[in-house]
């Protein structure tokens, strides 16, 4: 019985999660498609889920304006080397 509720409770607090879903506009269309433009680039690399994950985390930093982690002028040659893996 205790299985029950809680699975009716999971199925309660989930399914308007996805039965809600708004439409997206014409700006997160084109967002999306920004993102779509950055993986066609990205495909080079051949990336993990694992090393993805790091590429993303150089992309927040970037685009939220934090320290780099590294020096970019210093690894210009070795990404140029990865994509060519």
């Amino acid at each position: 019985m205790h299985k029950l509720i809680v699975t009716i409770l999971i199925a309660l607090f989930v399914t308007p999660v996805f039965a809600a879903e708004p439409s997206k506009t014409e700006e997160q269309k084109t967002l999306y498609a920004v993102g779509m433009v950055v993986a066609r680039q990205l495909s080079v690399f051949n990336l993990s889920p694992a090393e993805f994950e790091i590429v993303k985390q150089g992309l927040t930093d970037a685009v939220t304006g934090k320290t780099p982690e590294v020096q970019l002028s210093a690894y210009t040659d070795k990404i140029q080397e990865l994509a060519r893996e």
